[in-house]
Formats: structure tokens, C-alpha cells, sequence
């Protein structure tokens, strides 16, 4: 009966948190894609200055969901995953509504700041689930949570386009805010976690009065946090710096991309249809993978993913035309949705069960540094200085950099047993 419960529990758990992402992640794209928008609405009419400023606010967003990230593992492995998904879902919500109130380009700049250093909703999701659900479920469920992330986002835009034409961007924030405010609510009423607090040690419990200890104690706790990376998870963690930052920075330059396939009226409809083909084959790749990993073996299918997201970059800098180019694309979309849940998930499996939040937060700050520089190394650097074409040339060399790393040093069959 006991074990019949346990079951009930961690499958509505899973329900329950993809759900609960894909309303979270659709009220978050309610947001963030318009914000260049939204900057001429509230003093920076010039289109160029208003890029600058979402770029601005775009990077700075990175920089403080890199440091923080650490920060809520940590906490999380002390007082449990689940109050930390409901946390990162209701300041989402909370950051989101609040830019519809602010009027001034540099309050939106600390209002997407504050968002950034308090939530993370995706990574304190997929930390619950790797804690709570059966290790050969694991993938599957990885993968269906990040499938929950794309098809929020995927509604999120063509919802966004339709509200902020009808009732304006400020209240299309707020209905964003109210939806991942409410799905952080959610999250705490049905979510089920059995999580039982480390028990104090000796060295948790410092003089209050003796700087020497606290000093110490940091020194344990940064000590600590480096001796739970593993060669396989710090691999691990390198693999996903380095896939955000090949993917987000391909996607700033990639209207300009398109603009030179076709042209400047008809670029934005292009580059909509090819990240949308983009999207729909990575929640493919998503939904396959986990039975090609058991059949095939996961190093094999993480190697094979790896190879071919970065060997697609080199002919879509070359491509003629733009249906080959969005064929290409597209294309890439499937080994993007392959790479996804098979590293997340192999963290969740190498990581120690009661630091799994920990690790998390590590793998997290090493995506969002990859997701910082990504848009300035392969937008502001290498296609401003030598042409969009070689941003995706540049790409596929750091890509291809993380395969062979993974190929040499990785052994991801080994971790799944």
C-alpha cells in the first residue's frame, strides 16, 4: 500500500510539473520576446537604441541567473526542491507583471535583474524530478519537461503577438505574471516531495562571534560544492555552457542571416516559420530520444546528437537560398531535442541524491555563462567583425570542441546503469 502510494505521488508530481512549466514558460514568453517593443513605448523610440537596450537587458538577465543558480541548489538541498520551484515560479510571475508598471527603460533593466537572480522555475523543476521519480524514468521525464518549456514558449509567442496587438504590451505582461504566479501555486498544493532536512553537523553551526569560523566555514562550503563535480558532471556542465552558447547566440544573428537569403520585408516571417520548424522538431527529438538511448546506449546517441548539431551549422553558413537554409534549420532542431534531455538527465543520474539541487545550480550557472556570451562573442565580436556567415562557422568550432570532449572523456553508459 505504502509503495502504491509513493507511485501515486511522484507520477502526479510529473503531471503535475509539466503542466505547470508549460503555463509558467508561456507566461514568461508573454515577456521577453517583446521587450525591444516595449522599450520604444517607454522612451526609447529609435529601433537601433531599443535593440541595445534588450540586448543590454537580455545579457545582464544571464550574468544574474548564472550567479544565483548555485545559490538555490545549495538552499534546495538544505529545505527541499519543491518550495524552490514554487519560489522560482511566483517571483517569475511577480517580475513578469511588474514590468507592465515600470516606465522607464532602466527600472525595466532591474525589474528583468531581480527576475533573473530569484527565479529559474526550469532548473528547480527538473532538480525536483530528479530526486522524486525512478532513475530508469528519468530521461523520459527530463524530456518531457523541457518538451513542457518549448510548447509554452512556442504558445506564449503566437498568444503574445495576439494579446499585445489587442490590449496592449503592459497588460499582456501582467496576464503573463498572473499565469506563472498561478502555476507556482499549483505546484504547491498538488506537488508531492518527502524531503527530510540534513541533519546539522558540527561544522554548520559556527561561533556567531568568531570571523576565523565563518571564514572556515565558506572555505568548506566552496570546498565542497567543487568536490561534488565528478570528471563526468563537470563534462557534463561543460556540454550545456557550451550548447547555450552556440544556440543562443546563433539566434541573435540569425534574422540577419535570413535578411541576406531573402530580404528586409520578408525576413521576420522567415525567421518566425524556421524557429518555429526549429521548435517542432526538437520536441520531436524530445520525444524519441529516451527510446533510442535505451536501445542504442546513451553515449552513442549524445555523441551522435552532438556530431550533427555541429556539423549543420557549417552548411547553413554556406546555404544559396533560404529554403535550404530553413531546411537546414529545421533540421537541427531534432539533434537539439536529442542533446537537451539526455545531459540533463545524465546530471540528475551522476549527481549524489541529496545534492542533486546543488549540482543543478552549478550545471545552470555554466548554461547562463554560455548564454551571456553567446550573443556577444558570435554577435557583437565575430559578426560584426567578420560577417554573420562566420558566427556559424565559429559555432560549429565550439560545438564540435564539446564532442570531442564528450567522445574522449565522458562515459555516459556507464552513469545511466
Amino acid at each position: 500500500m505504502i509503495g502504491q502510494t509513493k507511485q501515486t505521488a511522484w507520477k502526479r508530481t510529473t503531471v503535475v510539473i509539466i503542466l505547470c512549466n508549460t503555463v509558467n514558460f508561456l507566461g514568461y514568453s508573454l515577456m521577453i520576446p517583446f521587450l525591444a517593443l516595449y522599450l520604444q513605448e517607454i522612451g526609447v523610440p529609435d529601433p537601433a537604441d531599443a535593440a541595445k537596450w534588450a540586448g543590454f537587458i537580455g545579457a545582464a538577465q544571464g550574468i544574474s541567473f548564472s550567479i544565483s543558480s548555485p545559490f538555490w541548489g545549495y538552499l534546495a538541498d538544505r529545505i527541499g526542491r519543491k518550495p524552490m520551484v514554487v519560489r522560482a515560479m511566483i517571483v517569475s510571475g511577480i517580475g513578469i507583471a511588474a514590468a507592465g508598471f515600470v516606465n522607464d527603460p532602466m527600472l525595466l533593466f532591474f525589474v528583468v535583474l531581480f527576475r533573473g537572480f530569484a527565479s529559474g522555475p526550469g532548473t528547480a523543476s527538473i532538480s525536483l524530478m530528479a530526486t522524486i521519480a525512478p532513475s530508469n524514468q528519468l530521461t523520459r521525464i527530463v524530456g518531457w519537461v523541457e518538451a513542457a518549456h518549448m510548447v509554452g514558449m512556442t504558445a506564449g509567442l503566437a498568444a503574445g503577438g495576439i494579446l499585445a496587438g489587442t490590449i496592449g504590451m503592459q497588460n499582456t505582461f501582467v496576464a503573463g505574471g498572473i499565469l506563472s504566479i498561478t502555476a507556482g501555486l499549483l505546484v504547491q498544493i498538488f506537488a508531492v516531495e518527502n524531503f527530510q532536512r540534513p541533519k546539522p553537523n558540527d561544522q554548520s553551526l559556527p561561533s556567531q562571534s568568531n570571523i576565523a569560523t565563518r571564514t572556515g566555514r565558506i572555505r568548506n562550503v566552496l570546498s565542497d560544492l567543487g568536490g561534488l563535480l565528478t570528471s563526468n558532471l563537470w563534462i557534463l556542465c561543460i556540454l550545456q555552457g557550451s550548447l547555450w552558447f552556440s544556440g543562443n547566440g546563433i539566434n541573435f544573428v540569425l534574422p540577419l542571416q535570413i535578411q541576406e537569403l531573402t530580404d528586409r520585408g520578408t525576413a521576420a516571417f522567415w525567421t518566425g516559420m524556421i524557429q518555429s520548424g526549429f521548435s517542432a522538431l526538437t520536441f520531436v527529438g524530445v520525444l524519441v530520444v529516451p527510446e533510442l538511448a535505451r536501445k542504442w546506449g546513451y553515449q552513442r546517441v549524445l555523441v551522435g546528437a552532438l556530431i550533427a548539431f555541429a556539423i549543420l551549422f557549417i552548411p547553413q553558413a554556406l546555404a544559396p537560398s533560404i529554403i535550404t537554409f530553413a531546411a537546414l534549420r529545421i533540421l537541427q532542431g531534432v539533434a537539439f531535442g536529442f542533446v537537451g534531455p539526455l545531459q540533463r538527465s545524465l546530471v540528475g543520474l551522476a549527481a549524489p541524491k541529496h545534492r542533486t539541487a546543488t549540482v543543478y545550480g552549478i550545471q545552470t550557472t555554466l548554461a547562463g555563462t554560455g548564454m551571456t556570451l553567446g550573443p556577444l562573442v558570435l554577435g557583437t565580436l565575430v559578426a560584426g567583425n567578420m560577417g554573420v556567415s562566420a558566427s556559424f562557422i565559429c559555432a560549429s568550432t565550439i560545438s564540435l570542441s564539446a564532442c570531442l570532449l564528450a567522445l574522449r572523456r565522458l562515459n555516459a553508459d556507464s552513469i545511466a546503469k
